[in-house]
């Protein structure tokens, strides 16, 4: 993953406003078990987890999950950005937007719907195409 700044997550106890170190990031041979840049943070429905997006190849990041209550930190898949959806048929679903190459059109970004353990479901679309869009502004920002 090259040169990537190991970055923290805190996480502030709504209740008690006391403050603990939830991950500290790391470096790996293996680009899987890298956690740099940590970026797109979102909280599952439960709050049981946090979703992040941490530096991982040249061309794409990769998206973790991180249990609140211990600490274990999982890979999901490689994506750029995530987004828990909070509503709708895919409620509790990750929206996750993925750079993919799909015959000559080259390297492009599409927006696909995944499981919360980061299985394929369905492609959206292409991340700027009006489908990705309608999606975003239904299910997540609205």
């Amino acid at each position: 993953s090259g040169e990537a700044e190991a970055t923290e997550l805190w996480l502030i106890e709504a209740r008690t406003k006391k403050a603990r170190l939830l991950l500290r990031g790391r470096n790996s041979s293996d680009v899987k078990k890298v956690l740099a840049e940590f970026s797109s943070l979102s909280f599952s429905l439960d709050e049981h987890y946090l979703y992040f997006n941490s530096a991982a190849l040249a061309t794409e990041g990769s998206i973790h999950r991180v249990d609140l209550k211990t600490g274990v930190v999982k890979f999901l898949l490689f994506g750029a950005g995530v987004d828990v959806i909070p509503r709708g048929r895919e409620r509790g679903n990750l929206l996750v937007l993925r750079s993919i190459i799909k015959g000559d059109q080259g390297r492009n970004v599409y927006a696909w719907v995944t499981s919360p353990e980061g299985k394929l479901l369905r492609e959206i679309g292409e991340a700027d195409g009006r489908a990705a869009a309608t999606y975003i502004k239904n299910y997540v920002n609205a």
